[in-house]
């Protein structure tokens, strides 16, 4: 139900400062800004702190085929730590590479839909009956939809709402997945 409530108010807020700017100044909308073989460089970063602590640094690169469509790659390192048993805890890297893809709608450029392949790798004795480490690779199929607030020139801040298509014990992340990143044109 959390989940659900703070969703629904950064989607409130986005789109509600986006059809706001739609009937403002018309002079500087991103419908102008030529993407056409351009490239875009951003990611994201995650931090969490408390009981359960991680830090999340995935830097992309992405390359506009044409005005509408987006191919990319990035790099994924994360530390995650959780404490909230006293008896236990679990600490590990997790490290990973993937490649996307977002198409732009063409009648409201700043809602995208988005595609992508992630595999990440981290060691762990979690799973071994003799808790033994062990390295665990996982393979994710992430397909949702976002939303970019354009910030100037080719940059802009994306909010996505994922989901993993191949989500098994071994995930790192339950459904649905909620990411902020940001695109630097270049």
């Amino acid at each position: 139900m959390y989940k659900k409530i703070i969703l629904s108010i950064i989607l409130s807020i986005i789109f509600g400062y986006s059809f706001s700017q739609e009937f403002g100044n018309s002079s500087a909308r991103e419908d102008e800004v030529e993407y056409k073989h351009t490239w875009v460089t951003g990611g994201g970063i995650g931090l969490q702190f408390g009981q359960v602590t991680m830090v999340d640094i995935s830097p992309q690169v992405g390359y506009f085929v044409n005005e509408y469509l987006l191919v990319g790659l990035g790099l994924t390192y994360q530390y995650a730590s959780d404490r909230t048993y006293a008896n236990y805890s679990f600490t590990t890297n997790v490290y990973g590479g993937s490649l996307f893809a977002r198409f732009y709608m063409p009648f409201y450029k700043s809602i995208f839909l988005h595609g992508q392949y992630e595999y990440l790798l981290y060691n762990t004795n979690v799973f071994s009956p003799n808790l033994d480490y062990e390295w665990i690779n996982v393979q994710n199929v992430l397909v949702g939809a976002g939303f970019r607030q354009h910030i100037g020139g080719r940059s802009g801040i994306n909010i996505m709402v994922l989901w993993n298509l191949n989500q098994t014990d071994y995930t790192l992340y339950q459904n649905p997945i909620i990411r902020i990143g940001f695109d630097i044109g270049i």
